[in-house]
């Protein structure tokens, strides 16, 4: 299959491209820089690169500002929404002009989207069929969503995969999330039963695999883990690199495939992506220990001149053995 990637340099795109390659399929990426075996150019705007997404038989859209990136002002809630609803809405009347693929069949449309739909819920379960919450994200989602209604009118068989929070330590939210941690300043917020639904990277390049294959789905689909954590399970856990903040959230649960529940892979909750092999309820119990214990037995800081390198070169934090864990 002949499949088209927009924002292939990214966290998600470079990954669901590796796996797309090595199950045969022929890949074209689109990014603003270029690179081998790269086409240049902007989503948002017209370009030489829309001859080769008219020939290909799918097109996932992944292109958006990291919303993560910087604060948001005014100027960069603009990037946010010009990066999402203008370059959907250019790829949908691209694909409307030739909706069918050599064969005869409807061509794909994969368009990410994200959980910012449902707005801060508390404790509300939500699913795909859930209203629409309030804020600025869930005014993005809504018209990015329906920036793709060109293409769903002419026959393109049309995919919005809702993404929870990725984790991923190469890149994503963990690193800024996780950095009041890194400094010894973070801490639980609020009652901590905000709530973080988040899918692991490999399940979600293993997601948008099938939702390519299989053309039966169309519409949304919450890409999210079967487990969403709360801000003070993710607080309580010596994650690597440090836990996380969630100040807001929803709890986001799939409820449209029976993938989740045939073919998830071993990241079915936060605790076995951080500890690989480890049974949940070993985990659970030393979570209790841990909560009690804010920080590591063993911390010795010896006599400090002004000057910064030889601060860091004598300060020595010792951790027991059990707050190591293993990485993917």
């Amino acid at each position: 299959m002949n499949i088209f990637i927009t924002g292939i340099t990214g966290l998600v795109g470079t990954r669901l491209a590796q796996s797309l390659r090595s199950q045969g399929h022929t890949v074209t990426g689109l990014s603003r820089r270029g690179g081998p075996n790269l086409l240049a150019g902007d989503p948002t705007q017209p370009g030489p690169w829309l001859d080769s997404l008219k020939a290909a038989d799918t097109v996932v859209h992944l292109a958006g500002e990291n919303i993560f990136a910087k604060r948001w002002s005014a100027a960069f809630k603009q990037q946010i929404f010009d990066s999402r609803v203008i370059s959907t809405k250019l790829i949908a009347q691209t694909l409307a002009e030739q909706p069918l693929r050599a064969d005869g069949m409807p061509k794909q449309f994969v368009s990410a989207s994200a959980i910012g739909f449902y707005g801060d819920r508390g404790e509300e379960i939500l699913t795909e069929e859930s209203a629409a919450g309030t804020g600025f994200m869930t005014d993005v989602v809504q018209a990015w969503e329906a920036a793709a209604d060109l293409a769903r009118t002419s026959g393109v068989r049309v995919v919005h995969p809702r993404l929870g929070i990725v984790l991923d330590r190469n890149g994503g939210a963990l690193p800024q999330m996780s950095l009041p941690y890194r400094l010894f300043v973070g801490g639980r917020v609020g009652n901590g039963k905000q709530y973080l639904s988040w899918i692991h990277h490999q399940d979600l390049t293993d997601l948008l695999t099938w939702l390519i294959r299989d053309s039966s789905i169309t519409g949304v689909v919450n890409a999210v883990a079967p487990n969403p954590a709360t801000n003070h399970m993710t607080t309580a856990r010596p994650l690597r690199g440090g836990p996380f903040v969630v100040r807001t959230g929803c709890r986001c649960r799939a409820s449209r495939c029976g993938w989740y529940s045939a073919k998830w892979r071993s990241w079915p909750s936060v605790a076995s992506v951080f500890y690989p092999g480890v049974p949940s309820r070993s985990v659970s119990r030393f979570d209790i220990r841990f909560s009690r214990r804010r920080w590591p037995k063993r911390v010795r800081f010896p006599s400090l001149r002004l000057d910064s390198r030889s601060i860091r070169s004598r300060i020595t934090v010792r951790e027991p053995s059990s707050f190591s864990t293993v990485s993917q």
